[in-house]
């Protein structure tokens, strides 16, 4: 593991979105040009795998930095499969490793959501009124 971040997500239309950018990318070996995919986390949880595969139809960008010849790469992930694979979710953490990232529910959402299932679900078992 390289590092972690929290982050939001945004919609483009009606996909969900993911924008990436930065030295992060850089340090788990997402350069600009690379070609990576994603694919929904085969473990159950709500997130998605995202992978340096040559094959891929997906690229890596590159930004300006302001006020420097300096360019970044970045990453600006919206699709169907995308928004299906983070249904419900608005903040993500992502973890980066050497050449993927592993994007899930944000931990306080998650706890959050349990937590009202577990109401609606005595409420209607009339266990709380």
């Amino acid at each position: 593991m390289l590092q972690i971040s929290y982050m939001g997500i945004g919609s483009k239309g009606s996909a969900k979105r993911l924008y990436i950018q930065g030295l992060r990318l850089e340090d788990a070996k997402f350069s600009i040009g690379q070609r990576y995919d994603f694919k929904p986390l085969a473990d159950g949880r709500k997130g998605v795998e995202i992978f340096v595969s040559d094959t891929a139809k997906r690229k890596v960008s590159r930004k300006k930095r302001r006020n420097s010849d300096v360019y970044v790469p970045v990453m600006d992930i919206f699709s169907e499969d995308f928004g299906r694979a983070l249904e419900g979710v608005e903040r993500v953490r992502v973890v980066y490793f050497d050449g993927r990232a592993v994007v899930t529910e944000h931990h306080e959402d998650r706890s959050r959501n349990a937590a009202i299932a577990s109401l609606v679900q005595n409420l209607k078992a009339g266990v709380v009124t």
